[in-house]
């Protein structure tokens, strides 16, 4: 579904990552796991289209979105979901209006069609009756929550989650992993999940690639990066200094 091949972006002098090659399956979760600031989320940016990489090819579907015209490139965009490390919800709108900001642009639903449509969502994400109220006026919890319920708003085929359970507590963070794995099930998306977090790598992961120093490193079963010898791998399981 997804394959990335030699990619590589910089940012002026600090080049960022360094030929990263990647492929992921239809249907499958994969997680790439690394320290903060190794690239995950430019990663991310550059598989939806955000950035433009300065080499190497992102095939979505078969198709190098590094060379399709920003129009077809928009085109693509409507079968990814994406849910914000911070959520990204536009302050001035209600929980309503983020959820169905995608679907009142780029669908031709009508308006009763769009509202049921968000209803559902929000049921999803078991969030009900907080349709009218503002970001400000909502948990960050919920806000993970809204910004889920508006990923998968336009039934996308790859859904894109940076960082699902940071700045969480504990018991929270639990509810969005058993959510992120409840879409999975029921939508049989392809996904890729970046986090730092292992245990959530462990909880929603097919598959876990670890990207260390601007290239994929590993990539196996949570089992198999539990039991791998790699040196890198270890250090990065035991949080020694990699």
């Amino acid at each position: 579904m997804i394959a990335i091949e030699n990619l590589k972006k910089s940012f002026g002098e600090n080049q960022v990552l360094k030929g990263v090659n990647l492929n992921v399956e239809k249907g499958e979760t994969m997680v790439v796991i690394g320290r903060s600031g190794c690239g995950k989320t430019v990663l991310l940016k550059l598989i939806i289209g955000l950035l433009k990489p300065d080499t190497g090819s992102i095939l979505i579907d078969g198709e190098d979105i590094t060379k399709v015209k920003y129009k077809r490139l928009l085109d693509i965009r409507k079968k990814v979901g994406m849910l914000f490390q911070a959520s990204a919800l536009f302050d001035s709108l209600t929980v309503e209006q983020n959820v169905g900001l995608a679907l009142r642009r780029h669908s031709k639903l009508p308006d009763k069609e769009i509202r049921e449509k968000i209803q559902k969502c929000l049921a999803v994400v078991e969030l009900n009756g907080i349709e009218r109220l503002l970001p400000s006026e909502i948990s960050g919890g919920m806000k993970k929550r809204v910004g889920l319920a508006r990923a998968v708003a336009m039934d996308p085929e790859i859904v894109l989650y940076d960082e699902p359970t940071a700045g969480l507590d504990p018991v929270t963070a639990q509810g969005i992993i058993r959510l992120i794995i409840e879409l999975q099930n029921r939508l049989s998306v392809t996904s890729i999940a970046v986090t730092h977090d292992l245990e959530t790598a462990y909880e929603i992961g097919d598959r876990i690639a670890l990207l260390y120093n601007g290239r994929i490193h590993f990539v196996g079963t949570p089992e198999q990066i539990k039991t791998s010898e790699d040196r890198v791998v270890r250090q990065f399981i035991n949080r020694e200094t990699v």
